[in-house]
């Protein structure tokens, strides 16, 4: 369940990134995920702001001394992610935190690429559906 502090969290980001677009913040395992324009950019969980990190970003959190979103799963194992904690001084500032989602979000359109496109199959009623309601198999006509 999300908390008082992290919804406060969100209504301040909600109010500093309107310039960049659209945002969304979705309740997510007791946090949110961030959005804007419908792209993840980002999480709020632990009361803290984590922002979508891949190659091209990852040096300016490594010089700012954070560290990715971790968490230990139920069979004990420690789950790291490629979301890494806004440092506090770009949170304060509302210019470099639109800087630093900007990147966030260039960083979830990459990974997005990255993904192999879904494969579609039209099952037999979708077929159907699409054909007005008929059947778009024909009979055999040697059985």
């Amino acid at each position: 369940m999300a908390t008082p502090a992290g919804k406060k969290l969100v209504a301040a980001l909600g109010a500093k990134l309107t310039p960049l677009g659209p945002f969304l913040a979705r309740p997510m395992f007791g946090g949110f995920g961030l959005y804007i324009d419908g792209m993840i950019f980002g999480i709020v969980a632990l009361d803290q702001v984590f922002l979508k990190v891949d190659d091209q970003n990852r040096a300016a959190f490594d010089s700012a001394g954070s560290e990715p979103f971790r968490f230990e799963t139920a069979r004990g194992k420690t789950t790291i992610t490629s979301y890494w904690r806004c440092p506090d001084a770009v949170l304060r500032d509302a210019a470099k935190l639109q800087v630093w989602v900007t990147g966030a979000l260039a960083a979830s359109r990459r990974a997005q690429l990255k993904k192999p496109a879904r494969k579609k199959t039209a099952g037999k009623k979708t077929a159907e559906k699409k054909a007005g309601g008929k059947s778009t198999r024909q009979r055999n006509p040697l059985l």
